[in-house]
C-alpha cells in the first residue's frame, strides 16, 4: 500500500517502497501543494481514498489559541474536496479514523490537559 507523507516544503506526497530495500520510502508523486508543513500525525487517509491534512494558522498575539481546519484532498487529482473548522478552544494536534468515524487529539489550556474527540466523517468524504 502507498505511504502518505509531507516533506518540507509542504508538498503532500505519496512515497513508494525502494526495490530490494523494503525500509527504504521515496517520493512517488505530489499530491497537493499546501502554504505550509504538515505536523507529525497530521496526515490521514480515509476508508474511501480521501487525504485528510490538519491545517493550523499562526497564532496571533492577542489569541490564546490556534485555529485548525481539517482539510479534505481526493487521492488522485490532489484537489481539494472540503474544508471543516474544528472546535476553537481546544489545540489540535492529530487526527486518526476508521469505519465512518474521525478521531481527533488535542489539548485543552484551561483546564489543561488532552483530549481526544469523535466526529462522524463527513457525507461528502464517505463516497
Amino acid at each position: 500500500s502507498a505511504k502518505i507523507d509531507s516533506d518540507s516544503y509542504g508538498r503532500v506526497v505519496q512515497l513508494k517502497s525502494v526495490a530490494g530495500q523494503a525500509h527504504m520510502l521515496v517520493p512517488q508523486r505530489s499530491i497537493h501543494v499546501r502554504n505550509s508543513r504538515v505536523g507529525s500525525g497530521a496526515l490521514h487517509v480515509t476508508d474511501t481514498g480521501y487525504i485528510l491534512a490538519l491545517s493550523v494558522q499562526q497564532r496571533e498575539q492577542k489569541r490564546r489559541r490556534t485555529l485548525t481546519t481539517m482539510e479534505a484532498f481526493h487521492n488522485t487529482t490532489g484537489k481539494l474536496a472540503g474544508t471543516w473548522s474544528l472546535p476553537r478552544d481546544v489545540d489540535w494536534l492529530s487526527l486518526a479514523g476508521g469505519n465512518g468515524y474521525l478521531l481527533f487529539l488535542g489539548l485543552r489550556q484551561d483546564p489543561w490537559g488532552f483530549e481526544i474527540w469523535r466526529f462522524p466523517l463527513p457525507s461528502q468524504l464517505q463516497r
